[in-house]
C-alpha cells in the first residue's frame, strides 16, 4: 500500500512539478543545485569512508569540500572533480553497517523517501544525524520541509524516465523495484569489502 501510495505521489504530484521546473529551470542550473547539496552532504560521505577505514577516500572528501566551497563557489561548482579529477566517494551508514557484516533485514518502503532496509532505515538515522540540512527542522520544520522538496523536485527533474523505464519492463514493478534495490546495495557493500 505505502508502495503504490508513493507511486500516485509520484505519477500526480512530482513528476509534474518536475517537468514543469525543468520547462523553467535550465539544466545548469538545475545542476548547480544538485552539486550545492551534495557539497553539504559531505559530512556524510566523510565519516562513513573512515568508519571504513578508508582514510584515503575521507581525505578525498575533506579536500573536495575545501576546493567545492571556495573554488566552487559554496559548492554549486565541482571544480574538484573537473580540475583536480576527485571523484565524489559513495559512502553512507547503511554500507558502514553492511560492511561489519550486518545484513539487510526486510525490505521497507517508507512513505515519500521510498525503498529501504531494515539496515538500510537504521543507516539513514545515521546519516540524517550527519547532515547539516537536517538541523534546519530544529530551527524551523516549514523550512526543512521547504529544502527537502525542493531538493527532491531538483533531483526529480534530473532523472525523469529512469523509473518509469524500470517500471515499464517489469511484470510486477513492486518485485522489480525491490530486487533492483537489493542489488544496488549488495554491490555498493561487495565493493567495500574488496577493499
Amino acid at each position: 500500500k505505502v508502495f503504490e501510495f508513493n507511486r500516485q505521489v509520484d505519477r500526480w504530484v512530482l513528476k509534474p512539478v518536475a517537468k514543469g521546473y525543468k520547462k523553467v529551470a535550465p539544466e545548469v542550473a538545475r545542476k548547480s543545485i544538485h552539486n550545492l547539496f551534495s557539497n553539504a552532504t559531505t559530512p556524510i560521505r566523510l565519516v562513513n569512508c573512515g568508519l571504513q577505514g578508508k582514510l584515503e577516500g575521507s581525505a578525498i572528501e575533506l579536500t573536495r569540500f575545501f576546493v567545492n566551497s571556495t573554488l566552487g563557489v559554496a559548492g554549486l561548482f565541482d571544480p574538484a572533480k573537473s580540475l583536480i579529477g576527485l571523484e565524489k566517494q559513495e559512502e553512507d551508514f547503511d554500507q558502514t553497517l553492511g560492511k561489519y557484516g550486518l545484513g539487510p533485514g526486510l525490505f521497507i518502503v517508507w512513505p515519500f523517501w521510498g525503498p529501504s532496509s531494515a539496515r538500510g532505515t537504521v543507516g539513514m538515522l545515521g546519516d540524517w544525524a550527519l547532515d547539516p540540512t537536517f538541523y534546519l527542522t530544529f530551527v524551523n520544520s516549514f523550512a526543512y520541509t521547504g529544502v527537502t522538496g525542493y531538493q527532491m523536485v531538483n533531483e526529480t527533474s534530473l532523472t525523469l524516465g529512469d523509473y518509469e523505464d524500470l517500471i515499464k519492463a517489469a511484470l510486477d514493478p513492486y518485485i522489480s523495484i525491490r530486487d533492483a534495490y537489493f542489488q544496488n546495495r549488495r554491490s555498493k557493500i561487495k565493493d567495500q569489502i574488496k577493499e
